[in-house]
């Protein structure tokens, strides 16, 4: 089950109300301080359906950086060495980690983003057909990982964009959106916004995740779709286009079944409009569905 932390709870009084173990929440969540657990925050109570290969709660594709942890230790948790999570975050000095940071944890396929674009290019058929299998690891997840490579990526994301392939056009539109970078990028998206369909809805999407970032604002993103909030005091419509920080990532609930059977996995967001705060849902796949 899922529990929200209460003003002055400890990680022993959780586990004893919860009849489980501190070791057993700690396997279950990302906790580099097991002093410090943050009220509001919402953690993952092990139970028997827990024994299930489940990532810890807390991290993919990013990591919201707390008190007291260490570089170190969030590599740790989330299965890198130290330096290739410094490398992919550019962060230059590892020892200097500030709280509230957005940390990418998803790692690269190749050494140069020429080769991530090759592969993009080359994985659709001849009538531009790309497989559920492709669609999520490549594409997707390949949108995090131009993240990690910086500023090179514009160049062949920028290429990417002419494309005869549409949706590999969109996961462009996506990943320009998520890299968040401006250079040539603003004016070459322009154009793709004229379409009353849904490329052009992304474009505009991306157009305002840059704007954003070019203000500082780098934990707020921007939902791709209609969707909901589930609040203590129900479900809240959250309509395409909503600006959402995320407070904490990848959260499993074992309790409901995800889309496509298994576990839904949640986000815990807030909606920056209204400050409503809530568990947002996860595509098929655990796919977030906002830029």
């Amino acid at each position: 089950m899922i529990y929200i932390v209460k003003t002055n709870d400890t990680l022993f009084e959780i586990a004893k109300k919860f009849g489980t173990t501190i070791s057993s929440i700690l396997d279950a969540n990302i906790i580099c301080n097991p002093d410090f657990i943050a009220e509001g925050e919402p953690l993952l109570i092990p139970d028997s359906k827990s024994l299930l290969d489940i990532p810890k709660a807390g991290a993919g594709p990013y990591y919201i950086t707390r008190p007291g942890d260490t570089l170190d230790c969030i590599a740790n948790q989330v299965g890198m060495s130290t330096e290739f999570l410094a490398k992919i975050n550019n962060i230059q000095n590892p020892n200097c980690l500030y709280s509230g940071s957005e940390l990418l944890t998803v790692g690269l396929y190749f050494d140069t983003p020429e080769k991530l674009k090759e592969l993009w290019e080359t994985t659709p058929d001849d009538e531009c057909f790309i497989n559920g299998l492709a669609d999520y690891g490549i594409y997707y997840i390949g949108s995090f990982q131009w993240i990690a490579y910086g500023e090179a990526s514009i160049q062949p994301l920028l290429e990417l964009l002419a494309n005869p392939c549409e949706d590999v056009r969109i996961h462009a539109i996506m990943s320009l959106g998520r890299l968040a970078l401006n250079g040539k990028v603003l004016q070459a998206l322009i154009p793709f916004t004229k379409n009353n369909d849904y490329l052009s809805d992304i474009a505009n999407i991306a157009i305002r995740r840059i704007g954003l970032r070019s203000m500082g604002l780098d934990r707020v993103h921007i939902t791709m779709s209609d969707s909901f909030l589930s609040t203590e005091s129900g479900a809240i419509e959250v309509p395409m286009g909503s600006e959402i920080v995320v407070l904490k990532w990848f959260v499993p609930n074992l309790e409901e079944e995800g889309p496509r059977g298994g576990y839904q996995v949640d986000d815990y967001v807030q909606i920056v409009k209204t400050g409503q705060i809530g568990f947002f849902p996860r595509a098929g796949d655990a796919a977030i569905t906002f830029i």
